[in-house]
């Protein structure tokens, strides 16, 4: 079974192990700032991977989370939380060790596939959160039907599958040959395999994301304008249409149009402040990772061009901390997101309160029922009903202000 020259990758591990072991008995020691590098790296690691698993956590846990959008930021974690427990720690101990691999070279390829899998994940969940965000702040009144929690789950199946087909390549030979040093494991720089991986992991998705950002931008402007002076202009064939809110000239009419309105506005409100949200998570994730993806074909297709090592290896580890900043943004922007973390933090979990949800939570999870307080019964086993008027005057009784007690 050694087809093409190839060993087992267990008899090569097994090699390679062996070599490691005896040239550890050389006293060469680890490369200066070794150590300082570990740690800075562990700490990446440890924030990338408990982060992540907090975001799943709050989700599973808070039912005012469990909606289709926040199952695809759901997917954005697990990519991120993949990406921190089975990539990150190779990364790490490649750089600590001063570039010597010591896994054998097919799990190198394996390494990297896993690699190219997850970032890419990451990036087209985010192309697909941006079409979400889209969506629900251009129909606000039609998100909820448009956006199911099923659309949501295929579409993050065929993220995965798209994800999969980009890493694959190099384990089906499309790479370079191997080095002649068995204690090497680099980024594959073959021309083709290059330029199609930063196209389609990056360059193409993140064209998509900004160019619906900026759509997302200008309805947004549009929407706010309309709400709060009741005109609005739609381009039609013969030339453009003025429709204008007229106010009538009965109370009972007027109360239900201010009504109407109001409704609308919260729900596009909401809707915008996802949108402002996940914007900030897409533009951090171009930050950080733009620099390699600029410098990876940079070095591949310039002959005369040379990245200086340091400058490869920072652009490297700066898209590696993405993994670890979203939490950080969900905590900071979203009430029910930071109430989650500290919950989850304390050990005191309980029933969330409701309150202002990080996402419209009109679209939720099948089987999810808003938690609301449950009054006290009598010693007979009765439930105490609360008034009629003081239940109009909270809203309870409305659409939107409804709640499903559970007991």
């Amino acid at each position: 079974m050694e087809g093409n020259g190839s060993e087992p990758w267990l008899l090569s591990f097994v090699e390679n192990a062996s070599s490691w072991t005896a040239n550890a008995t050389e006293p060469a020691g680890l490369a200066p700032g070794a150590l300082l590098k570990g740690g800075l790296l562990l700490a990446i690691i440890l924030l990338a991977i408990s982060g992540n698993l907090m975001v799943l956590l709050a989700v599973f846990l808070n039912a005012s989370l469990r909606t289709a959008t926040n199952c695809l930021i759901v997917n954005l974690a697990l990519a991120d939380l993949l990406l921190g427990a089975s990539v990150l720690p190779f990364s790490a101990a490649l750089e600590v060790l001063d570039k010597q691999w010591f896994f054998g070279q097919i799990f190198c390829h394996v390494w990297a596939a896993t690699d190219v899998l997850c970032c890419t994940a990451s990036i087209n969940s985010l192309c697909v959160i941006s079409v979400d965000r889209y969506i629900g702040v251009t129909r606000p009144l039609t998100y909820s039907s448009v956006v199911t929690h099923r659309r949501a789950l295929v579409a993050c199946v065929l993220v995965w599958l798209l994800s999969a087909v980009i890493s694959v390549g190099p384990l089906l030979g499309w790479r370079e040959p191997p080095p002649a040093d068995p204690f090497v494991c680099e980024v594959t720089k073959q021309t083709g395999y290059v330029i199609f991986s930063v196209s389609f992991s990056f360059y193409i998705p993140t064209l998509v994301i900004l160019v619906l950002y900026f759509r997302i931008y200008k309805a947004a402007a549009r929407q706010t304008k309309f709400l709060r002076t009741g005109v609005k202009t739609i381009k039609g064939e013969p030339g453009q249409l003025t429709l204008r809110v007229h106010t009538p000239s009965v109370a009972g009419d007027e109360a239900q149009r201010v009504a109407g309105l109001q409704g609308r506005l919260v729900k596009f409100k909401r809707q915008k402040k996802a949108a402002k949200t996940l914007g900030i998570v897409v533009g951090v994730f171009i930050i950080c990772w733009f620099p390699f993806f600029f410098l990876l074909p940079l070095g591949t297709l310039c002959q005369r061009c040379t990245v200086p090592p340091l400058l490869f290896d920072f652009c490297f580890w700066t898209g590696y901390f993405n993994s670890c900043l979203n939490p950080f943004i969900y905590a900071s922007t979203s009430r029910e997101y930071k109430r989650a973390f500290h919950a989850i933090l304390r050990c005191q979990w309980s029933r969330p309160r409701e309150g202002a949800s990080f996402l419209p939570p009109d679209q939720a999870w099948p089987g999810n029922f808003k938690v609301a307080a449950v009054p006290r019964a009598d010693r007979a086993g009765s439930v105490a009903q609360p008034p009629l008027r003081a239940a109009l005057r909270s809203g309870s009784c409305g659409h939107e202000g409804s709640a499903h007690a559970v007991r």
